[in-house]
């Protein structure tokens, strides 16, 4: 039973549940991440409806609404569709909407590039020279479309786990990025904050390899491209303050002992195929608890 006093925030990579913990020293949001199985043709409003019942605060990355360039601009200079994305950004159920740029079905980047016209172009990836007219146009005119809906930008997900191009950038270049995006973003929206994009969840890419991926973004200036940190962690919810300290930690070399931290997906849901989530002994009693412990 959820007590619906308490302010639920559910986040979605394919859907997700967020809760607040008040008794951490920063701004901490915790989400649990839930994977849809099979495949239903049930309209978003239905999810969005049943997520308000459970006094849900927030949502990122709905199935199909997300707004990233594969469903706005499928093509440098093609027609815009805000169809799906509007059916979450422009809900009347008050929960409000995190949206997520560029990234395509599964981590990374879109890749529209323009020097992946040639598939055997060593340059085939992001290129500011090539690319960065149509990034622009995309970023300022889905964030103008939706200023009035929604604040917070993810800029893809996952990026630490996707470092060489084209759906990728070294954690140099990512940093610069950031940098860019923000700009392009804060300058149609002042109001905007952008969320660095999931860190991975800690199962076969360590939490160690993350901590340095983060001190590299770091390191070459990414403070300036984000807002809200942001990781994902799939281990036992026992292991996870030590996961939140270690982020804690190199945010503080850093001096930004302040920033607030998200971790915008956790699971212990028992998905056939995903090991991250595979815990094939948890009842739904007992993944309700490790919700609950976790926060």
């Amino acid at each position: 039973m959820i007590n619906k006093s308490h302010p639920l925030i559910v986040f979605f990579l394919a859907i997700s549940v967020f809760n607040c913990a008040s008794q951490a020293q920063l701004p901490f949001r915790i989400g649990l991440n839930f994977a849809f199985v099979g495949v239903t043709n049930a309209p978003v409003s239905t999810f969005v409806d049943k997520l308000a019942e459970l006094g849900v605060h927030a949502t990122r990355q709905m199935t199909v609404a997300d707004s990233t360039w594969s469903n706005v601009q499928p093509n440098p200079g093609g027609t815009l569709n805000f169809t799906n994305a509007d059916l979450i950004f422009f809900n009347t159920n008050g929960t409000y909407p995190v949206g997520d740029l560029y990234e395509p079905s599964g981590n990374g980047l879109q890749v529209p590039w323009r020097a992946c016209n040639n598939s055997n172009s060593p340059l085939c990836g992001f290129d500011y020279t090539r690319d960065g007219a149509d990034a622009s146009n995309y970023v300022t005119t889905v964030v103008r479309h939706y200023s009035n809906a929604s604040h917070l930008w993810e800029i893809g997900n996952e990026m630490d786990g996707k470092q060489s191009k084209p759906n990728g950038l070294p954690p140099a270049e990512f940093a610069q990025f950031l940098i860019t995006n923000r700009n392009w973003i804060r300058a149609v929206d002042p109001q905007a904050q952008v969320v660095l994009p999931g860190c991975l969840g800690g199962t076969s890419y360590t939490l160690t390899m993350a901590y340095t991926w983060l001190r590299t973004v770091l390191a070459n200036g990414g403070a300036s491209g984000f807002d809200v940190m942001n990781y994902h962690d799939y281990k036992s919810w026992w292991v996870l303050p030590n996961d939140f300290e270690g982020y804690r930690a190199v945010l503080a070399e850093f001096n930004l002992t302040n920033m607030p931290i998200w971790i915008s997906e956790c699971s212990s849901a028992s998905v056939p195929g995903n090991p991250a989530t595979v815990v094939p002994y948890a009842s739904e009693d007992q993944q309700a608890a490790d919700v609950w412990r976790r926060s």
